[in-house]
């Protein structure tokens, strides 16, 4: 007998953890294995355009759009996943209060002697235009430290720079980190993510479908709020 083949969940490491342990509770509230992949939220888009095969993918909305244009992706699929927040992380025990207001925030980065964010990233494009709302300076400044995919929290939590900029969904769940600052809407929008169908895979990969579903469900909000996640409405 062929065996099943598990559903191809290609989807950002911004939001690897939480992706793992839904991958977890589908399975044993359904049987239905998942295989996730993860990148970037840029590369997804790109890994996708140039041709790697997936059934559910996610990624940003505005990363998302071309895809369907292109008949990479099926648009009648599109539905939200939920925004994160961006975040400051500092290392564990570190201790102090969570900044919250503009003002705050800049007072953090301000005084901090290293800070890592990725730059290929939406997060790093979302903490340069941060930056630039705060009055502060970017990419110029060497205290800010351009880094690859998933290397400023692991950097932050080996105690290698001061604080580490990431969506809150990373900086809730990676090991040896505490959260130091989330920044509001009125500074910077949340880095909102969105999921769909590959083309065919509705009908040819009904789990791919089914684990959509799993994902849209408002049951699930709660779960995903405490993880830093809050749904929002697609324009």
């Amino acid at each position: 007998m062929t065996a099943v083949q598990p559903a191809v969940l290609f989807g950002p490491v911004a939001v690897r953890i939480l992706l793992g342990e839904v991958a977890a509770r589908f399975r044993n509230e359904t049987g239905e294995a998942v295989e996730l992949r993860l990148d970037l939220n840029p590369a997804v888009a790109e890994r996708i355009r140039g041709g790697e095969a997936y059934d559910l993918g996610i990624t940003n909305p505005e990363h998302a759009a071309p895809l369907f244009a292109d008949g990479l992706a099926a648009p009648e699929s599109h539905r939200p996943l939920g925004a994160a927040p961006l975040a400051v992380a500092r290392r564990s025990g570190t201790g102090g209060e969570v900044a919250r207001e503009a003002a705050a925030l800049a007072d953090l980065l301000r005084g901090a002697a290293s800070v890592g964010y990725t730059a290929p990233g939406t997060s790093g494009k979302t903490f340069l235009a941060a930056l630039a709302r705060l009055g502060m300076e970017g990419a110029s400044d060497p205290r800010f430290r351009p880094m690859g995919g998933g290397e400023p929290a692991a950097a932050t939590a080996a105690g290698e720079t001061e604080l580490a900029v990431a969506p809150l969904t990373t900086v809730l769940s990676y090991p040896g980190l505490e959260l130091a600052g989330v920044f509001p809407e009125a500074v910077v929008p949340a880095i909102r993510m969105s999921m769909f169908l590959a083309p065919g895979a509705a009908d040819a990969r009904p789990a791919a479908a089914r684990l959509q579903d799993f994902l849209a469900d408002p049951a699930l909000d709660p779960w995903l709020e405490a993880r830093g996640l809050h749904r929002f409405a697609l324009d």
